[in-house]
């Protein structure tokens, strides 16, 4: 049986990478999201302890009206003070990857090896995960997928999901360079608003994944 290829998506901020991931999925991978895997773990209750003792009560979602449910952090808020404009937003950014990284990287392969000794394992597995080179994540991955889209195009995305230019900014300052990814990057898609041209883009490269 042929082990499956891991497929690490990278790319610009808004730059369509889970559209390329769940595209992935549809053609028959496996996904591992690391945002979803951080919202779950944001959640547990020693972690939002420890985060509240971090970045302070501020952080907690307002209570519901049932009062045996503790209130979740609230990754709004969390995201407001980590790419904020503040001199120290920097080092509270590293400080909550200090925190949420190894365990989400933790849970991530545990995922991986499910998936893997699967019986059958799917053809491939596919990691979304925004930071995946910044967290050293690359060694898990036999491709690297960097999904290029124009600043133009990027920008439009970023403004549906009500962004300002400041957000927009300062995510895009918290990641590597874009052509540090596109250099540490196996393969290339570009990203438009033609997404059929996406998907048969994509079609083809999931073909040559196992070339006959």
């Amino acid at each position: 049986m042929r082990k499956p290829i891991v497929i690490g998506i990278v790319g610009g901020v808004a730059s369509g990478k889970s559209f390329v991931a769940n595209e992935l999925v549809r053609l028959g991978a496996g996904l591992i999201d690391a945002d979803t895997i951080g919202h779950e773990i944001l959640n547990q209750p020693l972690v939002a302890r420890t985060l509240v003792q971090e970045f302070g009560p501020g952080i907690l979602q307002s209570p519901t009206s049932d009062s045996t449910q503790q209130p979740g952090v609230s990754r709004a808020a969390i995201a407001a003070i980590v790419f904020s404009t503040d001199d120290s937003a920097s080092a509270k950014r590293k400080r909550l990857e200090e925190i949420l990284h190894p365990l989400i990287q933790a849970e991530a392969v545990r995922k991986l090896r499910l998936y893997i000794e699967a019986d059958p394992p799917p053809p491939a597995i596919v990691i979304d995960a925004p930071l995946l080179l910044e967290a050293g994540w690359r060694a898990m991955c036999d491709w690297v997928i960097f999904v290029d889209a124009t600043q133009e195009l990027r920008w439009r995305r970023a403004q549906a999901r009500g962004w300002t230019a400041e957000q927009f900014a300062a995510r895009e300052a918290a990641q590597m360079p874009l052509p540090e990814k596109r250099a540490a990057s196996t393969h290339t898609i570009n990203s438009s608003d033609d997404q059929q041209q996406l998907r048969q883009d994509l079609a083809k490269l999931w073909d040559a994944r196992n070339p006959t």
